[in-house]
């Protein structure tokens, strides 16, 4: 017991280390909730609807979300090997991978058939949960590991501020992107954007 305090003790992280990571933190969770709101829940709906998506396909994506919450599961073992920032970073990069082949499902899509690009809306979002769900495992953990006892409740505050100030935004901007009929090219303009977001999050 006594090495495991003095292992946390060595491992914890000055005012100024505390500092500077807690403002790379809120850089990351900005870039993070613009890149979420712009590739999943209505704006899948409507893209997937866009592409003649049948009601029961838009109910299969919806089933998809739970998913994140069972996947901690698995992310705590992979924190166990590889480390709390190793496999939020990994799985962080890996959720943005997956949603690529969705912006290029229109590119699959003919008067005949969208079954091809229905196909890879399904594996992005299904991939998108997955690896968000094991991402989910670390985001308490550096949370705790970049605050202090003191200080967490107010940091959790502008935490909370941040995500909904991003997230106010974002929803307008989508609002107004989507005003009238947009055409498909939108539509791919907001997912790129949602993606180039998640990327630099996952950088940050």
């Amino acid at each position: 017991m006594a090495k495991a305090v003095k292992k946390s003790r060595a491992r914890a992280l000055s005012s100024e280390q505390r500092a500077s990571a807690q403002r790379l933190f809120f850089i990351f969770a900005t870039f993070n909730v613009v890149s979420f709101q712009f590739l999943s829940g209505n704006i899948i709906t409507l893209y997937a609807l866009r592409l003649q998506a049948s009601a029961a396909l838009v109910g299969l994506l919806f089933s998809f979300i739970p998913l994140a919450q069972l996947l901690p599961l698995l992310g705590r073992i992979l924190v166990g090997r590889f480390g709390t920032v190793r496999t939020m970073g990994a799985a962080w990069i890996l959720r943005y991978a997956a949603m690529v082949p969705v912006l290029f499902a229109p590119l699959f899509a003919t008067d005949e058939s969208t079954g091809s690009a229905i196909t890879l809306i399904t594996i992005g979002v299904l991939g998108f949960n997955l690896f968000r769900g094991i991402g989910m495992t670390g985001h308490n953990s550096v949370i705790g590991a970049i605050t202090s006892d003191a200080e967490r409740g107010s940091f959790l505050s502008r935490f909370q501020l941040v995500v909904h100030v991003a997230s106010i935004v974002t929803g307008l901007a989508i609002a107004f992107l989507l005003r009238g009929d947009p055409p498909l090219l939108i539509y791919t303009f907001i997912l790129g954007a949602g993606l180039v977001s998640g990327f630099l999050a996952s950088i940050y």
